[in-house]
């Protein structure tokens, strides 16, 4: 039987890089970050946040994750609630068990799920973060800084036209920027993780949610 023997050397039994090999270039210079400097446009109480004529409120159910509330834009109701219902990991493998497994994650509790959010990795540093409130048999548990709200430069503009001359010049350039506004918890399902939430696009009229599966 051969053994295993782990390295002396932490660093280079660590699944963030690869083993055995130098860093590359530049890997231990900072990375980029978002800077706000006029200071955040986010308004947060409690669990109500207005953003650039946006509007909400959002809470955490302890089965199922995530809910939105009353979902406005310039004052207008665009929807009454926006909730994740359900999480499903579909498993696959060589036997019978493993081709048919089919996790409903509710039942373990994803809300129940979400922990502590980690600055500069799960969410920008200057992001807002909030302490998470859940009641559970009886009891309220708090979770510390367990939902991140931020905005940031998706890098591509919503729209965008260079109206040439044909004569090498141009007569306009006309573009708006893709702004978006993300609400984020992270919820820990015994071996991997969800990242759970919503966000909403300015200068453009359109918000959505998701599940992102780590």
């Amino acid at each position: 039987m051969t053994k295993f023997v782990l390295p002396t050397d932490v660093d280079e039994f660590s699944s963030l890089r690869r083993r055995n090999v130098a860093p590359r270039p530049k890997e231990d210079m900072p990375t980029p970050e978002i800077q706000q400097k006029g200071g955040p446009r986010i308004t947060v109480d409690g669990f109500h946040v207005e953003w650039m004529g946006w509007s909400f409120d959002y809470g955490m159910r302890p089965t199922a994750g995530m809910q939105f509330w009353d979902v406005r834009f310039k004052g207008d109701r665009l929807l009454y609630e926006a909730s994740q219902q359900e999480a499903s990991a579909n498993y696959a493998g060589y036997s019978p068990l493993g081709m048919t497994s089919n996790y409903m994650d509710t039942n373990w509790g994803n809300g129940l799920s979400a922990y502590e959010l980690v600055a500069g990795v799960d969410c920008p540093p200057n992001a807002v973060y909030q302490d998470l409130s859940l009641f559970v048999d009886g009891e309220v548990i708090i979770r510390k800084n367990a939902i991140c709200i931020f905005e940031f430069n998706t890098g591509i503009p919503n729209a965008r036209h260079w109206d040439s001359d044909l004569a090498g010049g141009y007569t306009f350039y006309g573009a708006s920027t893709s702004i978006v506004l993300i609400v984020r918890a992270a919820q820990a399902v015994y071996n991997y993780d969800y990242f759970n939430g919503a966000a909403a696009r300015a200068p453009m009229a359109t918000v959505g949610s998701g599940v992102a599966f780590c």
